[in-house]
């Protein structure tokens, strides 16, 4: 890496190489302008793309198959349709012709350049520039670009809202694997008889955020010796319901336990239950549609910017 930086004999001061090599303060800016995905997106693709434009230097990161190639097509997708060239470059030549295949797999091969080493150079202005596609297709008429971004802007205003949803989702889902973990070490310790909340209480069941409440205060209560007064007393049954207890005192572990048992299935049901609602929301609101909506706008007027800027060079 020393040697490749020996090579470089001026820097621009307003590059991200030279930001990142003095160490200066990543600036940000607020990007008004709305973003293209022609190659699909999700909501953090979404975030990484806007976050990207917003910043002279982002990171993305996510194990293999989360979509962090997407994401670069789709940051290369709204640079090119700005007029601007970009360089992908990468540790090694696989990485960038990852990119590079997939763009000419799309059809836009022939905006690209696989350089990288010297052999590679030779090779693209002998013989292995990409075939230019027809692009008779990709023309709009005069005013159609500026109805398509508004057409885009309202899209994308709707599917905002339904890409947290997903978002949601996605999180209780990740919720839900964590659950099943903890229950999983939870059951091979758990060795009193279960007892079920109505044998103390005249309600049948409480959600999981007041089973956390009650085991924390009890908890809290009996360390400070106060578990028998009026106060608590008077507390637990007006919050809880808790009419015996005499029974919970004398099988505390038991039914503290039992409780602990009852949080994790209330807390499954509860994370399925909201995403069950979430999930009718976004078949209701044609989540689906949309979003291949947004993509289908999204080509049409790469296409058409990347028409145009080929008809000026050529």
């Amino acid at each position: 890496m020393l040697k490749q930086y020996e090579k470089i004999t001026k820097i621009n001061e307003n590059s991200v190489l030279a930001a990142y090599l003095s160490g200066s303060k990543i600036t940000n800016k607020n990007n008004t302008d709305i973003l293209i995905f022609p190659f699909g997106f999700n909501l953090s693709q979404q975030k990484a793309v806007k976050t990207a434009f917003e910043n002279n230097i982002s990171i993305i990161e996510g194990p293999p198959g989360t979509g962090k190639t997407q994401t670069i097509l789709n940051i290369i997708a709204n640079v090119v349709a700005k007029g601007e060239t970009v360089a992908i470059v990468a540790g090694n030549n696989s990485a960038t012709s990852n990119v590079q295949e997939k763009l000419e797999k799309n059809g836009y091969g022939f905006l690209t350049a696989l350089l990288g080493n010297s052999d590679n150079q030779a090779d693209f202005f002998t013989c292995k520039q990409t075939q230019i596609p027809d692009m008779n297709n990709w023309l709009l008429e005069k005013d159609k670009p500026k109805k398509i971004f508004k057409r885009l802007s309202r899209v994308s205003n709707a599917l905002n809202i339904l890409l947290e949803y997903e978002r949601e989702i996605a999180k209780l889902k990740e919720e839900l694997l964590k659950l099943a973990v903890e229950q999983g070490h939870f059951e091979k310790n758990f060795h009193e008889p279960y007892v079920p909340f109505s044998k103390i209480s005249f309600r049948k069941k409480i959600s999981s955020t007041a089973i956390l409440d009650l085991t924390t205060y009890y908890e809290e209560k009996e360390l400070a010796n106060t578990n028998n007064n009026f106060t608590v007393k008077s507390f637990l049954f007006l919050k809880y319901g808790i009419y015996r207890l005499q029974d919970f005192q004398e099988n505390k572990i038991a039914i503290i336990n039992s409780l602990k048992r009852d949080y994790y299935a209330r807390a499954e049901e509860e994370r399925k239950k909201q995403i069950a609602s979430l999930e009718r929301k976004l078949k209701n609101q044609s989540y689906n549609k949309l979003k291949e909506q947004y993509i289908d706008l999204s080509t049409k007027l790469f296409q058409a910017m990347d028409l145009g800027q080929y008809c000026r060079h050529k």
